[in-house]
């Protein structure tokens, strides 16, 4: 009997070591399994903080570009404005410019007729001239004597007339006198400014 306890035992033992070894197994196993699992949290912990590492820098380094973006927009419209003044004040000058060379150029039309009416008159009064001296040069010294006291008379007719009034009642003698005195001078004065307009 004894050996039958000891195989009875032998099989209890061995039926309680399978046991305790299924119960290890089992219990192994799940510390590995949450090992695992834990080992695989801690990886998808770091993986999230290195994830929202890379976000954080991601989102600086954005912001930092979109900065510099702003910046650069904010000059180049500044630059843009700028320019587009100096355009505008170039464009302004330019039709001020324009303006005064358009009047300046109407001036000068105007100035140009001006010439023109001034040179007739001018070549008008040379051909008178011309004329006159023609007829001077055709003249013999006693016509031209006489044509040059009728131009007297006419230009100066109411002088000599005055003058004749306030001699007439001067002696009549001392009237003629002078009277042939002052002929004389006016003859003798337009006699020389003729002849110097002539030569």
């Amino acid at each position: 009997m004894d050996l039958n306890k000891f195989f009875i035992l032998i099989g209890f033992s061995a039926l309680g070591g399978l046991v305790i070894g299924y119960f290890l197994h089992k219990l192994i196993t799940l510390q590995r399994k949450s090992s695992a699992e834990l080992k695989i949290k801690q990886l998808l912990l770091d993986a999230k903080t290195k994830a929202q590492k890379i976000l954080e820098e991601a989102s600086k380094k954005a912001e930092s570009v979109l900065g510099d973006a702003k910046k650069e927009e904010k000059i180049a419209l500044s630059q843009s404005r700028k320019l587009e003044e100096r355009v505008l004040k170039r464009e302004e000058a330019v039709d001020k410019k324009r303006s005064d060379l358009e009047k300046e150029i109407q001036v000068i039309k105007e100035k140009i007729v001006l010439v023109k009416k001034k040179r007739e008159q001018i070549d008008q009064i040379e051909e008178q001239k011309k004329v006159e001296l023609e007829k001077i040069t055709s003249l013999s010294e006693e016509d031209a004597k006489e044509e040059l006291l009728k131009i007297i008379e006419k230009k100066h007719e109411e002088d000599i007339l005055a003058r004749i009034q306030k001699f007439e009642a001067l002696n009549k003698t001392e009237f003629e006198k002078r009277a042939r005195d002052v002929l004389v001078t006016i003859i003798q004065r337009l006699a020389s400014s003729t002849s110097s307009e002539i030569t």
